[in-house]
């Protein structure tokens, strides 16, 4: 996992409550014959709860390409004499990060081979390889990266 947001929350409650709110919203991996079995489900995040060391790793459910541009967290639990406080991570996951890495490498490596020849015009196609997949994966990482945010706030500010 590759962290970009940090967050806190300062909750009021105490663990057992927080614990029950966390499980009606996640999806618990179920371990099977060949590793992990993540569920088709409803509920917005898949992962494990570890109630003893107060830590959990989550993921966010989803369709094909929730999957590959992959929103994950990791946080644990702090306990303060009047109030509870939960630390979270969130970021990429490592396949996620490499691949928007990857368009971003292969952008300047583009735009540096277009640029370093010796033509009069560039390409319609250069141009919008350069201004497009950049762009559109950028946008789509702040917006799922924004959407996540607001399913942890929406979790822990009941």
């Amino acid at each position: 996992m590759v962290p970009l947001i940090f967050l806190e929350y300062e909750l009021n409650e105490d663990l057992e409550k927080i614990f029950n709110r966390m499980k009606w919203a996640v999806e618990q991996e179920t371990p099977n014959l060949f590793g992990k079995y993540n569920p088709d489900t409803s509920k917005h995040w898949l992962g494990e709860i570890d109630e003893k060391n107060l830590t959990f790793a989550l993921e966010e459910s989803g369709s094909y390409w929730k999957k590959h541009f992959n929103v994950v967290l990791k946080g644990h639990l702090e306990l303060k004499p009047s109030k509870m406080l939960v630390k979270i991570k969130l970021g990429l996951a490592n396949f996620t990060f490499l691949l928007i890495l990857m368009i971003y490498v292969g952008t300047c490596l583009f735009a540096f081979d277009v640029l370093s020849q010796k033509q009069d015009s560039i390409s319609l196609y250069s141009i919008i390889y350069v201004g497009i997949y950049p762009l559109f994966g950028t946008i789509l990482i702040i917006r799922r990266m924004k959407s996540a945010e607001r399913k942890l706030d929406f979790l822990f500010s009941l």
